[in-house]
């Protein structure tokens, strides 16, 4: 379905080292694979928000602090 497609796409970008494709930040990438992962239901979403927090992104604090 479309949200394990989502999920897997963002798996092989994320096989990628800390580098901006196209003016996204590894933050943000971790921030909507996390989301992909919450939406299937699969662990780890938890751990990219908290490396999209710790790169300044607000929308993953809050996230966080929805889903403690």
């Amino acid at each position: 379905d479309k949200e394990q497609d989502a999920l897997k796409a963002f798996e092989s970008v994320m096989k990628i080292e800390e580098v901006a494709q196209d003016g996204v930040t590894v933050g943000e990438m971790r921030l909507w694979r996390g989301k992909a992962r919450y939406q299937v239901g699969k662990k780890g979403f938890k751990e990219d928000w908290k490396v999209a927090k710790k790169a300044g992104l607000a929308e993953a604090a809050e996230l966080l602090a929805a889903h403690a």
